[in-house]
């Protein structure tokens, strides 16, 4: 929660009081003529208690997990349905695949048979 500075009747001007549109000003003196000073008015701001760095740091450590495991989980569910839908028409097609190995002292084979 922001809080207005310590308030100075002397230097300090309030316009809308105890609306949320209340603005405070600093006056500056610029001049003097006579026993009359001119002031230039210098806008005060809310002033916040704390900086908030802990909680950017946390919602930029949540923003990069949340992308890194989004990306890492879609990936995953990617492949997941491209090999169920292979699967899927491999069946359809009636394709098989039967790998050969033979080995023997002279004659060893690698071998791949597929049916349509």
């Amino acid at each position: 929660d922001a809080s207005w500075p310590d308030y100075d009747e002397n230097s300090h001007i309030i316009h809308n009081i105890g609306t949320d549109e209340e603005r405070r000003f600093k006056k500056i003196p610029i001049s003097m003529e006579g026993d009359i000073i001119n002031y230039d008015l210098q806008e005060i701001y809310k002033e916040g208690n704390g900086d908030g760095a802990a909680l950017m740091a946390l919602g930029t450590i949540i923003l990069i997990s949340d992308f890194i495991y989004d990306r890492l989980r879609g990936i995953h569910l990617v492949e997941e349905k491209r090999n169920k839908v292979r699967y899927k028409y491999g069946q359809r097609i009636e394709i098989s695949y039967k790998p050969k190995l033979y080995y023997s002292k002279k004659n060893n084979q690698i071998g791949m048979k597929i049916n349509l």
